[in-house]
């Protein structure tokens, strides 16, 4: 897809309706801008986070984190973005001027030859909760959802010269689907996706939203791991 044209994943229901989740956007043909939708908006809201967690590279544990140990939020959404020097951070949208914040470096620039250097798993709520309905466009992607249903995707993205849909496909997970691939300036991003049921009953009930958990890696011994929820 040429640089600068923007890529949807949308949820479609069994009425046949579509609704926005994520967008990505290449900025330059080595830097990409992303981002999920509001649940009933074109702009969605960071409406918390949870503290940042560090794990070894050799580690493949899922993080976990307490469903009421976040941090309130509630600022207006711009995008995440990746930069050719390896900069990665959130900008959101301030009063006066933009908030710039979680800004990472990795010890490496990307690009064409750049092996994975952004992994994140989205997890959405139940179809039902995105009211916004949209027209299919071309670069469009969209996963079928069931009622009373949501998704956990998870996607990576590598250098356009990194064999990522392969790898991608070598390691899918039992019960899981491959998801949307797509080329965006020098970079490919590949997915897999499976259903999620509605949460069990629970004394701290969950923040309505999309959970988008991010992995980057910033060193040659670690990742850094964060959690934030949007609506």
């Amino acid at each position: 897809m040429p640089t600068g044209e923007k890529f949807r994943i949308l949820l479609g229901t069994e009425e046949g309706t579509h609704h926005p989740l994520l967008w990505f956007k290449g900025h330059k043909r080595d830097e990409i801008f992303w981002g999920p939708y509001g649940l009933g908006t074109p702009q969605s809201t960071l409406r918390a986070e949870w503290l940042e967690r560090r794990s070894p590279l050799d580690s493949h544990k899922t993080q976990r984190y307490h469903v009421a140990g976040y941090t309130e939020r509630n600022l207006r959404f711009d995008h995440f973005s990746s930069h050719c020097d390896g900069t990665f951070h959130l900008k959101c949208i301030g009063t006066d001027k933009p908030i710039y914040v979680h800004i990472l470096r990795r010890t490496l620039p990307i690009g064409e030859k750049s092996d994975i250097f952004l992994e994140c798993v989205t997890q959405t709520g139940l179809i039902e909760a995105y009211a916004r309905s949209v027209a299919v466009r071309n670069h469009d992607r969209v996963i079928p959802v069931p009622r009373n249903r949501g998704i956990q995707l998870y996607f990576a993205v590598a250098g356009s010269g990194y064999p990522l849909r392969d790898e991608i496909s070598r390691f899918l997970k039992p019960g899981a689907e491959l998801g949307p691939a797509f080329d965006i300036g020098n970079f490919t991003l590949a997915s897999m996706y499976s259903m999620k049921a509605p949460p069990a009953p629970s004394r701290y009930p969950p923040l309505a939203g999309t959970v988008v958990s991010l992995r980057f890696e910033t060193t040659a011994k670690s990742y850094r791991n964060k959690m934030f929820i949007f609506q």
